[in-house]
Order: C-alpha cells, then structure tokens, then sequence
C-alpha cells in the first residue's frame, strides 16, 4: 500500500517514512501541500500522513483541497503535528473527524493509524 507523506522538515520527513516502510507501506515522501496536491493528480494513495503547519499551503487548506477534489481520499488522512494543544488546531482536528497524532508520537500509533485509514478504501 502506497503512503504519501507530506512533511516539510526533512528529518521528520525521512524518520516518518522509515517508520512507515517497516510498517510494510510504500512511501511517496513530499515537502509541502501543493506539492502532495500535484502527487493526488496523478496518482491514488491508501493513506495520506500530513503535518499541519507547512510551506506554500498549510495542512488544513491542504485538507480542505483535498475534500474538494478527491473527496474519497479525504477520508484516509492521518495527521501529524506538535500543535495540536493549539485551539484553533484542534477545533479543526476535532471538526475533520480524521486521526491525529501529536509530535513526538510512538512508531506503532502511527501504523496503526495509517492501516485503519487506510481500510477505508
């Protein structure tokens, strides 16, 4: 099953996707959301990982573009974030009714995670 993973500190990015290939997931790693919304055009993913705070479209308006355009995906997003204290985030967490793990979060809830999204297709 194909992951894409939108992350914009390379670290991160590189650490989430090691956890999720040894969760059995291929991963198409990308930095920010217009660059994922690029990605959704040309291809279908069993789950999407995506932080919040991002570069050039952050992740909520990601995830709103995404309920727009590819409404089936909507439902497999899993977010990540070390904001999600923050009530303006967690207002929109709560409102999207999608997972969401807060930074710094341990490998299995991610998988996890990931599989029940990804369950939905």
């Amino acid at each position: 099953m194909q992951v894409l993973l939108v992350e914009d500190d390379p670290l991160v990015r590189t650490s989430i996707a090691k956890i999720l290939k040894r969760g059995g997931f291929t991963v198409q790693p990308v930095a920010n959301g217009l660059a994922a919304l690029s990605e959704l055009r040309d291809q279908r993913f069993a789950a999407i990982v995506t932080d919040l705070r991002l570069p050039f479209l952050g992740g909520d308006d990601f995830f709103r573009q995404v309920q727009q355009l590819f409404p089936d995906m909507a439902k497999r997003v899993v977010f990540v974030t070390g904001w999600a204290q923050d009530q303006s985030v967690s207002e929109f967490l709560e409102k999207t009714g999608q997972p969401c793990l807060a930074k710094p979060f341990e490998a299995g809830d991610l998988i996890a995670a990931v599989q029940r999204v990804a369950a939905k297709i």
